[in-house]
């Protein structure tokens, strides 16, 4: 019995299907895993950023704006109320990071009639003067500045004694005779203020350097770098 052996020839057209076979295979799974491994990077490398749509951007900057003006309003609020008979209340302009406490600039000038000298408060208390007056504004001097004097008197008894301005303001020239104690109220004495101005409490009492008077520091209840409204004595 013959026995024929059936060959299939291959033509060189089929060998270059498979080879192209072959190839777009290994090419399809090296893109697979270049996908999986780096598709999400560089998508997140290449892809544009996110941007805010216009009306949403203008609505978030309006509602800080309304944050800030709030928490202004209640600043100012909080301060109104302590307004005396008689004031012109005024804002008090920020300087941070300068924040002097020796002065402060204010929002109420000559086209208020303010005038040099008047007393400014805070709260009903004495904090300083007007020391120059501008249109629209005036400088404040305060009793933090070294260049600060007013007559002032103390406790029930109204001994007599000097305020010194400065980093921390003192009373001076309170006669050794006089009984002072931790607590007592200063207030203006001086001819150009208001009388009866609270200002401090006395804090500590020692001896004058010559002997001849006591000295005190004084307790003053307020921050002076806090401060948003003043009032204006006229």
């Amino acid at each position: 019995m013959c026995t024929e052996t059936l060959a299939f020839p291959i033509s060189n057209g089929m060998k270059k299907g498979f080879v192209f076979l072959f190839i777009l295979v290994l090419i399809s799974g090296f893109l697979f895993a270049f996908k999986q491994m780096y598709g999400f990077r560089l998508r997140a490398i290449f892809a544009p950023p996110p941007s805010m749509p216009d009306e949403a951007f203008a609505l978030r900057a309006e509602n800080e704006k309304l944050r800030a003006d709030i928490a202004e309003l209640q600043n100012i609020k909080s301060q109104i109320s302590q307004k005396p008979s008689g004031g012109i209340g005024a804002i008090v302009y920020s300087r941070y990071p300068l924040n002097f406490k020796s002065e402060l600039l204010v929002n109420a000038g000559a086209r208020e009639k303010i005038s040099k000298n008047n007393a400014v408060t805070f709260g009903g208390m004495l904090i300083g003067k007007i020391s120059e007056v501008f249109e629209e504004t005036s400088l404040v001097q305060t009793i933090y500045d070294e260049r600060f004097q007013l007559a002032v008197r103390i406790g029930k008894d109204g001994a007599q004694a000097l305020l010194r301005g400065g980093s921390f303001p003192i009373l001076d020239l309170i006669s050794s005779t006089e009984t002072i104690k931790t607590g007592d109220i200063v207030y203006s004495a001086g001819e150009s203020f208001p009388y009866g101005l609270p200002i401090a409490e006395i804090k500590d009492i020692r001896v004058s350097d010559d002997k001849l008077f006591q000295v005190s520091t004084l307790k003053i209840p307020y921050d002076i770098g806090r401060i948003n409204v003043v009032f204006i004595e006229k």
